[in-house]
């Protein structure tokens, strides 16, 4: 049986629910409208950054998924307590940048917070109507670096998105032009249907016949601890474990993983919410280790699997012919 060593990547959703309700994000999967946020508990937030120094201390961990991490009362604190737990991984945070526009000052201060707590790098997305105040205070920050992704980072070959292991883009604030004006520029930076979560992309209505990276390179951490199969599954229509249950270890070895991987490594996006996903191959596809055609076993999992999910997410499983043809062995 293949595994994988370690995920490339963590995300850590501290807080789910966002203060902008943008028509192409998947925040429309689990939101109709800004509030009802939800927030990651400190023990749970302590658990996984114990399970990580133990399983992969120099990941690259992104500390914002399904959510606006600044919205956290005590993101401050969180990003401290994971640093000290893991001082070699490399720690960003994305942030649409609206809780730091109260004055130029307060968005300085609240820069310098994030990184003085330990955060290596910020993603600033500047989304409009306030990309141009979001970089006007930028343009004031005092000992911080301040780069553009497009005009700063692409010519000089670096990227926020690779594993630096903190030596490159460290106390820095790299601001993104809005993606919805510029998808496509950069091939890192593609508008999606969010696993069909999105409020402008439509769902897909058959799905597409390729690889995804994603189940195999990264763990995707839910607000209450849970890891769903990636952090497009906005809905966690598939819920392989929660931290405070099992060890990282186990939920990344699980055959609830394993399994869901047998279809994508052979190109079978043919359950939910993969069979709906517009969401590209990925890097270095071909990195990949080999996976056997799927069995009725690993059909039987993912059926499985989603029925259990449906008591989180809400969401009715749903199945290809293709899959039923592999689930009865025929």
């Amino acid at each position: 049986m293949n595994r994988l060593d370690k995920p490339w990547q963590v995300s850590i959703t501290v807080v789910e629910g966002c203060n902008r309700m943008c028509d192409f994000c998947g925040i429309h999967g689990i939101r109709d409208k800004v509030g009802n946020y939800k927030y990651m508990s400190l023990d749970t937030l302590r658990r996984i950054a114990d399970e990580i120094a133990i399983f992969c201390p120099t990941v690259k961990i992104d500390m914002a998924s399904h959510g606006e991490p600044t919205l956290h009362p005590d993101i401050y604190q969180y990003i401290s307590i994971a640093r000290e737990k893991l001082p070699k991984a490399q720690m960003m945070l994305t942030t649409n940048g609206l809780t730091s526009l109260k004055s130029s000052e307060h968005f300085s201060t609240q820069v310098k917070n994030i990184l003085n707590a330990g955060i290596d790098f910020i993603l600033m997305d500047t989304y409009y109507p306030e990309r141009d105040r979001i970089r006007a205070y930028a343009s004031e920050v005092q000992g911080v670096d301040v780069v553009d992704y497009y005009t700063d980072l692409l010519p000089a070959g670096l990227s926020p998105y690779y594993n630096y292991h903190r030596k490159k883009l460290t106390n820095t604030l790299i601001l993104l032009d809005d993606i919805s004006k510029v998808t496509g520029k950069s091939n890192t930076r593609l508008l999606n249907n969010a696993g069909g979560n999105s409020g402008s992309v439509k769902p897909l209505s058959e799905p597409l016949k390729s690889v995804c990276v994603r189940p195999f390179r990264e763990m995707s951490f839910r607000h209450d601890g849970n890891v769903t199969l990636c952090c497009q599954d906005w809905k966690g229509e598939y819920v392989i474990g929660n931290i405070m249950e099992y060890s990282m270890s186990d939920i990344w070895n699980s055959d609830q993983f394993y399994s869901v991987r047998t279809f994508l490594r052979n190109k079978l996006r043919v359950f939910n919410p993969c069979s709906i996903c517009d969401m590209p191959a990925g890097f270095r596809v071909g990195l990949l280790p080999a996976y056997p055609y799927p069995t009725s076993s690993h059909a039987n999992v993912v059926k499985v699997t989603l029925e259990k999910s449906k008591e989180y997410s809400g969401v009715e499983p749903r199945f290809t012919s293709e899959f039923e043809e592999i689930l009865h062995g025929e």
